[in-house]
C-alpha cells in the first residue's frame, strides 16, 4: 500500500482537491494509495477555531461540513486518523510514502513551537517521514516527494542537520517549484549523511494537473445560465484591497457579473459565495467565462479547464514562485501581472490554448513519469 501525506484536513479547496487528484491518479493506474488522514493539534485547531464574527464562524462550519463530505465520498483515506507521529507506525503494509503536493515543507504553517533562539518555526517532521516506521514493515518502504512546497519560505533558510539527514533518505524528490528543486540540490550536497547515491530531484506540476477529467466531482446544476467572471483570492489586509481593485477593473472591462468565491466577501462582486466546498468552487471555476485570481490552484485549475485568467501577484515574493514556474512551463508569463499593475485590454488579451495545451501535456507526461517511476523503480 501506498500511503500520502498532505494536508488533507486544510479549509482550502487547493489542498484538498490536490489530495483527491494524486490518490486518484495512482489508484486508476493501479498502485493501491490511501491518504493518511493526519490530524496534528495545530491541523486540528486551524479547521476547528471560531471566526471573530458569528457570521463568519457559521460560514465556517457551513465550509467545514461541505469539506468533510467531500473526503468521505471521495478520498481514500486511512481508516484511522493520526493524531501524532508515533501513531502512525500501526500503518499496515506500507510500500511506498509519498509526500506532497502543497505546501507542506512550509514551517510557518505546521503550527509547532518556535525555537528560542533564531524564533524560526519548527518543522514538522512528519513531512519528512521522520517517525517510528510500522512494526510489521517486511521491506523498505519507499520514500517519495511529488510536487512538494515550501511556499514563502526558502528552504536553504529553514535547514538544519536533522532535516538534511532527512531528506537524504528520500528515493526521488519532485518539487512544485524550481527555487526550491535548487535549495533541495544544495541541501544534499551540504548534507554528511548522503551517500553517493543521491535521491533524484526534479521540478514537476502539482497534483491537480495530472488529472484533466474531474466530471467526477463536478455539480454543473449549479452554473448560472449566463457569462460570468470567477474572482478568488488568498489573503487579507492589503492583498484583498490590491485584489478588490482588479477585480473592479475587470468587471467594467468585461461587463459581466462577478461571483466571488474567496473566504471574505468583497464589495465589487456582484455575488459573494463564501461557504461552499470543493465541488462547489472547481464547478464554479471551469465554466467561468474568465478568471481573477492570486491563487496557485485558481492558476493551476484554470489552465487545466482552459479558462481565460489573470493572476493578481502576492505581496511576498516568494509566494509567486510556485505560478512563475508553472507559468513559464507553458509560456503564459504574461498572465502574472506586475505588482500594482491595472487590467486592461492588453494584458487580458484571449489565450490561444492550442500552443499552451501542447506545452502542458508534455509536463504532464513528465510528471506522471516520474512519480510512476519513482514507486516503480527497484
Amino acid at each position: 500500500m501506498i500511503y500520502t501525506f498532505t494536508y488533507q484536513r486544510a479549509l482550502n479547496f487547493g489542498a484538498t482537491l490536490q489530495a483527491y487528484a494524486l490518490a486518484k491518479f495512482l489508484n486508476d493506474n493501479e498502485l493501491p494509495t490511501q491518504v493518511v488522514d493526519y490530524l496534528p493539534p495545530y491541523m486540528h485547531w486551524q479547521t476547528k477555531r471560531p471566526m471573530k464574527s458569528l457570521k463568519g464562524s457559521i460560514e465556517k462550519y457551513k465550509k467545514y461540513r461541505k469539506f468533510s463530505a467531500f473526503r468521505r465520498q471521495f478520498m481514500p483515506l486511512t481508516p484511522k486518523t493520526f493524531y501524532s507521529r508515533n501513531g502512525l507506525k500501526r500503518l499496515v503494509n506500507p510500500s511506498a510514502f509519498v509526500v506532497g503536493s502543497d505546501q507542506v515543507w512550509n514551517p510557518n504553517l505546521h503550527g509547532e513551537s518556535r525555537d528560542k533562539k533564531t524564533g524560526k518555526a519548527n518543522f514538522d517532521m512528519t513531512y519528512l517521514f521522520d517517525f517510528p516506521l510500522p512494526e510489521a514493515s517486511q521491506t523498505r518502504v519507499k520514500k517519495v516527494a511529488y510536487a512538494a512546497s515550501a511556499g514563502s519560505v526558502r528552504f536553504r533558510d529553514i535547514t538544519n542537520r536533522q532535516i538534511q539527514d532527512a531528506i537524504s533518505g528520500f528515493d526521488a524528490i519532485g518539487c512544485r517549484e524550481r527555487i526550491l528543486e535548487q535549495d533541495v540540490k544544495v541541501s544534499l550536497d551540504e548534507s554528511n549523511a548522503c551517500n553517493s547515491t543521491k535521491p533524484q530531484t526534479d521540478t514537476v506540476l502539482d497534483p491537480s494537473l495530472l488529472l484533466r477529467d474531474y466530471s467526477e466531482i463536478e455539480l454543473n446544476h449549479l452554473v448560472p445560465k449566463h457569462d460570468y467572471v470567477v474572482s478568488y483570492v488568498v489573503g487579507s489586509g492589503d492583498m484583498l484591497s490590491t485584489f478588490e481593485k482588479r477585480v473592479s477593473e475587470a468587471k467594467h472591462l468585461f461587463g459581466l457579473p462577478v461571483i466571488h468565491l474567496g473566504a471574505k466577501a468583497i464589495a465589487s462582486a456582484d455575488q459573494n459565495v463564501l461557504d461552499i466546498g470543493p465541488r462547489e468552487w472547481l464547478t464554479y471555476i471551469k465554466n467561468a467565462k474568465y478568471v481573477i485570481t492570486n491563487s496557485f490552484h485558481g492558476c493551476a485549475f484554470s489552465l487545466n479547464f482552459n479558462r481565460q485568467f489573470t493572476l493578481i501577484p502576492h505581496k511576498l515574493t516568494e509566494l509567486n514562485q510556485r505560478q512563475k514556474t508553472l507559468l513559464e512551463g507553458v509560456g503564459l508569463s504574461e498572465r502574472l501581472l506586475a505588482d500594482g499593475e491595472a487590467i486592461s485590454e492588453e494584458n487580458c488579451r484571449p489565450i490561444d490554448f492550442n500552443e499552451v495545451n501542447k506545452n502542458l501535456d508534455a509536463l504532464i507526461r513528465h510528471s506522471q513519469r516520474f512519480l510512476i517511476e519513482a514507486l516503480q523503480s527497484n
